[in-house]
């Protein structure tokens, strides 16, 4: 089962015997990074009332979160190769409350229960999810279990360095999985003269082992007479880790907490002047 990349910043009550630190939760399935700090000696330090404790400690928990999740995204442009959008606006921040002192910073659309989310082998290393295009393979029984698709010289990328949609959205079309793809029926190719004339013009996709069997396995690309790779088919991809999740995470929220703290205990008597 695949571990959930939840980050929780949580406040644990009472601190008096704890300097602040952040830890990790022991819980396998869902890794936490808490907050533990001695609430009440800076609260104390900087004048905070017992009774607004909660609704400071809440509001540097959510602000922290947001220096965390921001951290997270320079650190993805730092490890990544130009990560398109979707990468970068992938995390999710839910605030703190005064009832409930847990903010938590994870992937979006990722549930403690759903498959790995794509950035997780980036994280925590090792194998990696069928990206869409390979389970439509695997289903029509194109791919074997086991084996993944890996862009070949033909390939085409985008301005991210990911490989053009447009190219896969032809690839399943022609290996008649588009319907698979989503794509509609529209996109399947037919016999007609146009069809033919787009396949003529852009090539022939095939999957098998060109040059009598010396060739790997893959998807290739049948144009007049050359054959050129455009996925290959691998046996097992493994990551390094890459994107230290938990340890950017740590390191700003040590540093972030006690000044959120402050800053919000001085926004609050700065109100509280206003409308004594």
């Amino acid at each position: 089962m695949s571990r959930d990349l939840g980050l929780f910043l949580c406040l644990n009550l009472p601190h008096a015997a704890h300097p602040w630190r952040p830890f990790y939760s022991s819980a396998a399935m869902l890794p936490t990074l808490s907050v533990k700090s001695n609430v009440a000696g800076l609260a104390a330090r900087i004048g905070v009332e017992a009774k607004d404790i909660p609704k400071r400690t809440a509001t540097a928990l959510t602000w922290t979160a947001k220096e965390v999740r921001d951290g997270l995204r320079a650190e993805m442009k730092r490890v990544f190769e130009r990560p398109n959008p979707y990468t970068l606006s992938s995390l999710y921040l839910k605030p703190a409350t005064a009832r409930d002192l847990t903010a938590l910073v994870w992937f979006k659309d990722k549930h403690i229960l759903s498959k790995q989310h794509y950035l997780e082998p980036q994280i925590f290393g090792g194998a990696r999810v069928l990206k869409p295009f390979e389970e439509r393979l695997r289903r029509i029984g194109l791919l074997t279990p086991g084996w993944y698709a890996v862009p070949g010289r033909a390939a085409r990328f985008d301005a991210y360095g990911n490989m053009s949609r447009g190219q896969l959205v032809q690839i399943l079309s022609q290996l008649r999985a588009i319907g698979l793809a989503g794509q509609g029926s529209d996109a399947q190719p037919t016999n007609s003269p146009r069809s033919r004339r787009n396949l003529k013009r852009a090539g022939q996709y095939f999957v098998g082992r060109p040059g009598n069997g010396r060739l790997p396995p893959g998807v290739y690309l049948r144009r007049k007479d050359t054959v050129l790779p455009v996925l290959i088919f691998v046996k097992g991809v493994l990551y390094q880790k890459r994107f230290d999740f938990y340890g950017v995470a740590e390191r700003i929220s040590q540093r972030e907490f006690p000044l959120q703290f402050a800053k919000a205990a001085a926004q609050a008597a700065a109100r509280k002047a206003l409308n004594p």
